[in-house]
Order: structure tokens, then sequence, then C-alpha cells
């Protein structure tokens, strides 16, 4: 119900740095994240898309990026490439340009920084997950692989044990014939 679109949910949220800023508690305002609508609104429509869509945002923000390289443009290019639904090569990149902006002191304003590296742990962990399910993944393959050499060597086995009852039959019950 309540989100970055919502219009109602937007005026609470400028109400309330609005409030904060006239109370003269700015200072909150300084060590916080960036409060922009522009960034929350485009991690909330960057999470959502689809991959036609996520396609789309990355070219306009690598666009924008490209025309003025400034540390809001580098943000929301990372924000974008960083997305939950980004291909892993995507976030790898979003990751190197949020890493660059928590770490540059001209990235601008603190508050990009700490919203780069917020976002930075959330795709470190996200990447880091992404490897794991990669590494069972592949483990699981190579067990699956594993059982369905076994099952085949069990199958042989049967066969000939199969193929041995059928000789002793033929042969009376007795053995196998001197």
């Amino acid at each position: 119900m309540y989100g970055c679109r919502n219009p109602e949910f937007r005026k609470l949220v400028m109400a309330l740095v609005a409030l904060v800023s006239l109370s003269g508690c700015t200072h909150l305002l300084g060590t916080g994240f960036v409060t922009s609508p522009d960034y929350i609104e485009l991690m909330d429509e960057a999470a959502r898309a689809d991959a036609a869509r996520l396609t789309a945002l990355r070219d306009e923000a690598q666009a924008r990026y490209r025309t003025n390289a400034t540390p809001e443009n580098r943000l929301r290019l990372a924000l974008v490439l960083s997305a939950p639904t980004a291909k892993p090569e995507d976030a790898l990149r979003g990751k190197e340009l949020l890493s660059t902006l928590a770490e540059s002191e001209s990235a601008g304003r603190s508050s990009i920084r700490r919203l780069a590296r917020a976002k930075l742990e959330d795709v470190e962990a996200r990447l880091a997950l992404l490897a794991s399910h990669q590494e069972q993944s592949n483990r699981l393959s190579s067990l699956k692989r594993q059982l369905d050499e076994a099952n085949a060597k069990i199958e042989e086995l049967l066969n000939i044990e199969q193929s041995m009852e059928n000789g002793r039959r033929r042969d009376g019950g007795e053995g196998f014939a001197q």
C-alpha cells in the first residue's frame, strides 16, 4: 500500500524532511541517507522491472552518466545495474561503481557515499548468495551425474545376474556347463 510511487507516501516523506529541517534538526539530514525521491523511485522501479524495462533503465542511466559524469549520475547507474533482477555481470559492474562511490572523497555529498555503502553491502551479500547457489547447483549436478553412473553400473550387474540365472535354468539348475 505504501511505496515510493504512492503520492501520499511521497508527501509524507517530504513533510517529514521539511519538519526536521524547520525544527532545527538539520544534523539528522546530514547524517542520513540520500532521501531524494528520485533515488528511491529508481531503486523501486529497477527492483520491479522486467528484463526489457531494466535494460531500458540501464541504457538511460548509462547515457545520462556518459553525458554528465557526476557522482549522482554514477549512483543512478550503479543502482540500476545492481537491481535484484539484474544480470550477474551487471550486478558486478554496479558493485564496482558503488565501491568507487563509497570510498571516493570526490563523490560529493557524504549522503551519496553512505547510500553507496549501504547498497554495496546489499549487492555483495546478494552476489555471495548467488555464488553459493551456483556452487550448490554445480555440486548437485555432479552428485546427480555420479548417481546416474552408479545406477547404470547397478543395472549392468542386475543384467549379468539375470543372464547367469537364465543360464542356470537352461543347464538344469546346476550352474554353468563345463
